[in-house]
Formats: C-alpha cells, structure tokens, sequence
C-alpha cells in the first residue's frame, strides 16, 4: 500500500509527528512518501489541488489545516488534527493577528478539509473532545508515539546524579508552554537548582534571564536524547496541549515529569506515579514538588521507571503503525 503524506513544514510539533509516522509506517513495510511543502501554502492551502499525487497513491495523509487541498482526488483522505485552535479555551495564546487568522483563514479551510476528509484522527481524547465540540465531527483515537528503542532509559541513571538538582525544559519558548512561568519558579527554588531548556523548534534566541538556568540551544535528535539523560526531571508547566511529546519523551528516557492537569496531559502523566500535574499556573505547587522529587531520588527513580513502562506500552510506534494501517485498509477496501 503506497502513502502519500504531503505535509507543510511549521517548525512545531506536527513536523516531528508526520516524520514519525511515516518511519513506523515504512518499519511495517507500507510505502510511504513523505513530501514537505514550504510553509507559505498554509495561507491558501487550495493552491495544493495543483499537486498531483504520486502513481498509485492509496491513501493521502494531511493535517487538517491543509487538506482540504487534497480532497478533489479519488484517492481516500485521512486528516490528523494535533490541536483545536478554535478551542474557546485556547484564545488566551493567540495574539490578535493569530486569532484573527485562525478565524478568517483557517477556520474555513479546516472546516472544508474536515467534511471532506474520509476519516479524521486525533492524537488524544483531550483533542477527539474538542474537535467533536467545535466541528460536529469526532476524530478516531489514534495516540502519538515515542520509539523506545531511541528514547532510551538509563538503568543507572539515578545513581550518577549529582547536586544541583538538574530541572529540564523541552518546547518553544511561548505562554502556551508556561515558559513565563519558570523565572518565578526557578527563583523561589534558589541556586540548589538548576534548568535547562531549549529555544525549542523555531529556534528562538532572544536573551532570557531565568535564574539558575542555561540555555541548550536548538538540540539535534542526539543532544536531545543526552539533555534527557543528564537531567532529574522534566519541567513542563503547559497550559494547553494536544498531546505532549516532551511530556512522552521525558516517560520513554525513564524521567519523572512536573506538569500541569489540564489538557491532554493528564492522559499521559499519572500523577504521584508518574510525576505529578500541578494546577495550571501555580508556581508555589511546581515548586513543592520539584523540591519533593529532590529530596527523594528513590521516588524520582520509581516515577522514572512508572514512566518507562508506560511509554513502551502505550507510545510504541508499532502500535501507532498498526492502528493506522487498519484504518487505510478499511478506507482502501471501502473505496473499492
């Protein structure tokens, strides 16, 4: 079965996913073709009905802001929704051009690519909820993946940790993330502390000034797995999430994770077992359980291993791989 994936490049999360995808899909032996487009069709996906579709193409796969640019073939569509920025909750991350975007721009060209799509997945309940409130359409439950065979867990990892307690941060530097939560934070935990975090995938580099803490850059695949390795836990003070792959990330690599509950991410983080989900802006909490964690490695570790487990049974790109090829084949076979 041949897969066409053509997918616009943002510099976000939905770039890491589709990259995924089609390895775990091509691993279980479909043949995928996995073709990025410059981020300018966005503003008009519509100019893509001028892309023809690679010979015997069975199905297409495309995220929903752009498929409506796909829907004119006689090939079966399937659209992936990461989150819902018509969410009313997730107005207070918008600037006033962005809603003004997602309202005059998108809206129209996902509610188009939604209708026409012959099947829309979702990589979380939090997101299946919010796509079926705002379009009258619910998504099939399809959940992300982390290959545990490159997010590994060191077995020793615990017992090499030192003082200061290493925090890590993994995302864009945007209010959606909480990243202006963690100057607050890191300065009520003091110089026992440390931070770590990213300029995440757009690759931000204005200067910060969050105390005890160090800026890693942008991360290749490889520093990134090493910034897991070499820290206690993973700070992630969310405030909206579709899914959260430095919340699975964190899991699959055998760290605890300090998050929010709220979103999709209580769906991954088990709290007190795999970390624990602090109320959504309350940074005294964060830091209550960071300083927890620290005072207990044994628990850190427990948590760590909890997470492990987890990710390896629900996050297996095996798995994601599998559900996906049953739903082209039911498609293929319907279409036939």
């Amino acid at each position: 079965m041949k897969i066409w994936i053509p997918s616009i490049k943002t510099g976000s999360g939905s770039d890491v996913y589709v990259k995924r995808l089609a390895e775990s899909l091509s691993n279980l032996g479909m043949n995928v073709d996995l073709q990025w487009f410059p981020l300018y069709f966005e503003f008009c996906p519509l100019l893509l009905r001028r892309i023809k579709p690679p010979e015997h193409t069975h199905i297409i796969f495309a995220n929903s802001w752009s498929a409506c640019g796909f829907t004119h073939h006689d090939i079966p569509v399937v659209s992936v929704v990461h989150h819902c920025v018509h969410d009313p909750s997730y107005r207070p991350f918008k600037s006033t051009a962005q809603a003004i975007y997602h309202r005059l721009v998108i809206l129209p060209y996902e509610k188009a690519g939604l209708q026409r799509a012959n099947a829309v997945v979702s990589g979380s309940q939090f997101t299946q909820k919010k796509v079926q409130e705002v379009f009258n359409i619910k998504p099939e439950l399809i959940y992300y993946s982390i290959d545990p065979q490159h997010f590994q867990s060191l077995t020793n990892q615990q017992a090499k940790k030192r003082p200061p307690f290493k925090l890590l941060f993994i995302g864009n530097q945007s209010k959606r993330k909480g990243f202006d939560l963690l100057d607050n934070i890191m300065e009520k935990l003091g110089p026992e502390y440390i931070l770590y975090f990213t300029s995440g995938l757009r690759n931000q580099s204005e200067e910060q000034s969050i105390p005890h803490s160090h800026c890693l850059g942008l991360l290749s695949d490889q520093e990134l797995i090493e910034a897991y390795h070499n820290s206690d836990a993973l700070l992630f003070p969310t405030r909206y999430e579709g899914f959260g792959y430095a919340a699975a990330e964190a899991m699959a690599c055998g760290l605890p994770v300090i998050t929010t509950d709220c979103a999709s991410i209580p769906e991954l983080i088990d709290d007190e077992k795999g970390g624990f989900l602090c109320p959504v802006d309350d940074v005294d909490a964060f830091v209550a359980k960071i300083k927890l964690l620290a005072d207990s490695l044994d628990l850190a570790k427990k948590m760590g291993e909890y997470n492990r487990n987890k990710a390896v049974t629900c996050f297996n790109p095996d798995r994601m791989g599998r559900e996906y090829i049953s739903l082209f084949e039911r498609l293929v076979a319907k279409d036939n």
